[in-house]
């Protein structure tokens, strides 16, 4: 999971004209399949030498923000892998959490002052 609030603000100002989208899982009802789970091997030798700039206090922040969310899930403010694994999600679900991510990332960025274009708000009112 990634904490928009902490990230946004820190990709925008390196890159105002900030291109964002949303990678959403697909349905899981219209062609049955099996549920992947997307992670970060961030202790992967291969993966830590693909990052060469990545410093030690960068790494650092990043365990830090992990064991926050852990905290997070252990307190029951937000699900675990598994519960959000197990969810029903079909084309109407599919559809909903497009809409509620764009939503969540539009407030995000205004609370953030994160200037958006006009494209991205006409399709709030979609």
């Amino acid at each position: 999971m990634v904490e928009f609030r902490q990230l946004l603000p820190i990709l925008a100002a390196v890159n105002p004209n900030l291109n964002l989208s949303i990678e959403n899982d697909d349905s899981h009802v219209d062609r049955q399949r099996p549920i992947t789970r997307r992670r970060i091997d961030i202790f992967d030798p291969l993966w830590l030498e693909g990052h060469p700039d990545l410093s030690l206090d960068e790494y650092g922040a990043y365990m830090e923000m992990v064991q926050e969310y852990g905290k997070k899930i252990a307190s029951g403010e937000i699900s675990d892998w598994q519960a959000y694994a197990d969810r029903p999600y079909g084309y109407s679900e599919t559809v909903a959490f497009i809409k509620t991510s764009a939503a969540y990332i539009r407030n995000v960025c205004t609370e953030s002052g994160i200037a958006l274009s006009k494209s991205s708000m006409r399709a709030s009112q979609e």
